[in-house]
């Protein structure tokens, strides 16, 4: 994914940092399909990027995937522009500072 491979180029830039990978959801509930519930599928948005991550250089002490589902909404899960923005993926970049 271009946006992944510009993200990835971006988060070696800032150097030392760990690196929390938040999946969550809309709450819509799962009905059939792969994922037997919204935190299966935050999950699995998670874990997808932590894996690209990975696959990409990234230590693996310097990243943790975290599924949130739909308990942190940033829009109004009523219309369809509200749900898109829940269903995400974010990035908490957190800089270590050695300490003397």
């Amino acid at each position: 994914s271009p946006l992944l491979d510009e993200l990835a180029a971006t988060l070696r830039e800032v150097g030392d940092a760990q690196i929390a990978v938040e999946g969550h959801t809309d709450d819509r509930a799962i009905t059939g399909g792969t994922f037997e519930s919204n935190w299966d599928l935050a999950a699995a948005r998670a874990n997808a990027v932590t894996r690209y991550l990975l696959e990409h250089g990234f230590a693996p002490q310097r990243l943790h995937s975290v599924a949130y589902a739909e308990t942190r909404p940033v829009a109004n899960n009523s219309t369809p522009e509200g749900r898109a923005a829940n269903s995400r993926v974010e990035l908490k970049v957190e800089f270590v500072t050695a300490a003397n």
